[in-house]
């Protein structure tokens, strides 16, 4: 008989053989949950050498230059198409982040996503609409006339519109409601929107590890290099020394650059933030999949096992 391998703490159920559990569920409060077959991508196109692209801080496009191509001899194809790639995964693409971007000592993305890289997380969507800084109590020690802030308020008042399929969530994706954002994938990123010291603070509150936005930081593009959202999130100390930080258990992220269309609904998805694996820098490029949820009841789960 095929054996059912069981994850009570709100993981998997898996199946060897039959098929009824080749996808993950989670327990709900009085139902499954498992994700769709079918995800939508959360990531901005890497386009090089070709048409638009994202650029963020006024840095160099990504480009390729070919080293050998292929050729023609009597008629056949010959040899070999090898390019080097050029870019920059903070300005030109979807990127997830940690601790070594801001720490002290180097620390490698790869370390910190060992153990979670094909991991589903459970995840909120939720959309924000920035407001001007002049008009908010909320604050941001470099703040300028003119900047605009995702604030406390605008989290908090986007997430009580949300019911709740999961009793909680280790992810958020918070997408900035402007629609420069939400039409193209390729932006400049002349001067955008960023959070508020105590939006940050109200997440790191609620224990989210994983953040997700389609801002190119959380933190102001020019702030005297301080980046305290950063240092926030990460929950390091302010002299950002991570020498004190077990890596193998500090499982926090933060991935900025996401493309995430308005046709996307707020709500929960289960999330795979799909880092590139082997990747020694502080950032890899990321391709996030947002898997829709569905529905198992009780019975029919019942129903699904009793042909086990």
């Amino acid at each position: 008989m095929a054996q059912l391998k069981e994850k009570v703490s709100g993981q998997d159920i898996q199946q060897d053989h039959l098929g009824f559990f080749n996808r993950p569920l989670f327990r709900g409060a009085d139902k499954f949950l498992r994700p769709a077959e079918k995800p939508v991508r959360i990531s901005v196109p890497l386009r090089f050498n070709e048409g638009e692209q994202a650029n963020a801080f006024d840095q160099p496009l990504a480009k390729t230059d070919r080293i050998l191509d292929v050729t023609l001899r009597d008629g056949k194809a010959n040899g070999v198409r090898c390019d080097s790639v050029t870019f920059t995964p903070h300005c030109n693409t979807t990127h997830t982040e940690s601790i070594g971007h801001i720490s002290k000592d180097a620390v490698s993305i790869s370390d910190v996503m060992a153990g979670i890289e094909d991991t589903l997380h459970q995840a909120l969507l939720i959309s924000v609409r920035p407001v001007a800084y002049d008009t908010t109590n909320d604050t941001y020690k470099h703040a300028k006339h003119g900047d605009y802030l995702i604030t406390r308020y605008g989290i908090e008042n986007a997430m009580r519109s949300i019911r709740g399929e999961f009793p909680t969530t280790q992810a958020i994706i918070i997408r900035c409601d402007h629609l420069n954002y939400l039409e193209t994938p390729f932006n400049r990123f002349d001067n955008p929107p960023y959070f508020s010291f105590e939006a940050m603070q109200f997440l790191v509150d609620c224990g989210y590890k994983h953040l997700l936005t389609n801002l190119p930081s959380i933190d102001r593009a020019s702030d005297e290099g301080e980046l305290l959202n950063h240092v926030s999130f990460f929950r390091m100390p302010a002299n950002r020394d991570a020498s004190g930080i077990n890596v193998a258990e500090h499982k926090v992220t933060n991935t900025e650059l996401c493309f995430i269309p308005r046709e996307i609904q707020d709500g929960h998805y289960f999330l795979r933030l799909g880092v590139l694996h082997n990747w020694n820098l502080d950032a890899a490029p990321a391709a996030p999949l947002l898997f829709p949820v569905e529905e198992i009841s009780k019975e029919e789960l019942r129903r699904m096992t009793s042909l086990l």
